[in-house]
């Protein structure tokens, strides 16, 4: 058994979205992703990782996390201590890969490499007015005017794309085309977009989510005019927070290290979350020529 089917023989029921089989079959094709998968003495799983098939990055070999994975790449399923699943992740990994591992903030650090970052998400709340009254006075203030623009959801790939592309670009995010946005669409996942438009029927902004039994993902969301006076965002996310509740899901915003961004995430109600990065670069010189590389271009 490869270590693809040993992932897809484990049970991911409770695993966020981003590391389910289907998924990863979305994004990376079904035969262009394995895994790592450690058992122990009595046969059951302890850990496991899915990634990319190893592609070359400046003539060197590497192993990458799929897309939109960026949280949860290393599935623990059991207590075993962190840095013990590090040290044996260690010996399959031969050059460098950027990867993350979420536990509490209270947790020990054991291992110099790993730093604390911040995401935000919504808990979920009974009633609307619970996530209205967490939202910063002036954005609510925004949000109770009336406003000549309307909010659709959106399930044509094709329309959803129209609505993001000028946000992408402003974002340098060309690696998203039309057939991720398809092939997102397409995945078993429950995946919808909200598209904002004007009385003209100009696009201002759109955002797509998606969703499994317990959480709803927000992955890509702007603005398409950055002077335009609306306020599309909010009015993105407020819309996106009634959809979710509907669903009674959790809302995981998927963070940003942004500051402008983490803080509009939080001035419309959201909660910060604690989770460590894990950078493993070997040797450590490629951390260097990665970073000259990416300067470079």
């Amino acid at each position: 058994m490869d270590g693809q089917e040993k992932y897809r023989a484990i049970d991911l029921s409770h695993q966020p979205l981003f590391v389910q089989p289907h998924w990863l079959d979305c994004m990376l094709g079904s035969s262009n992703w394995s895994a790592i998968v450690a058992l122990g003495n009595n046969g059951i799983t302890r850990w496991a990782w899915a990634y990319a098939t190893p592609s070359r990055h400046l003539g060197i070999l590497k192993w990458t996390p799929p897309s939109f994975s960026t949280y949860n790449n290393i599935i623990i399923l059991d207590n075993t201590e962190i840095s013990n699943v590090l040290r044996e992740l260690y010996k399959h990994i031969p050059f460098f890969s950027y990867i993350k591992i979420k536990y509490s903030k209270s947790h020990k650090e054991t291992t110099k490499d790993i730093r604390l970052r911040v995401r935000q998400f919504y808990p979920h709340y009974d009633t609307l007015d619970e996530y209205w009254n967490t939202i910063n006075k002036s954005k609510r203030k925004k949000l109770s005017k009336s406003f000549d623009i309307r909010v659709d959801e959106e399930t044509n790939p094709d329309n959803l794309f129209k609505g993001l592309a000028g946000s992408l670009a402003k974002n340098n995010l060309h690696s998203i085309d039309i057939n991720s946005i398809e092939r997102i669409m397409a995945c078993k996942a429950s995946t919808i977009g909200m598209i904002v438009r004007n009385k003209n029927d100009r696009i201002l902004g759109s955002q797509l989510i998606a969703w499994d039994s317990h959480t709803a993902y927000f992955l890509l969301r702007g603005k398409n005019y950055s002077k335009t006076h609306l306020p599309v965002s909010e009015i993105l996310r407020w819309e996106s927070i009634r959809f979710a509740h509907s669903k009674g899901l959790r809302i995981d915003l998927c963070g940003s290290q942004i500051p402008g961004v983490a803080n509009f995430n939080r001035e419309m109600g959201a909660q910060n979350e604690y989770y460590p990065e894990f950078i493993h670069f070997k040797p450590m010189l490629l951390k260097h020529i990665s970073s000259m590389y990416k300067r470079k271009n």
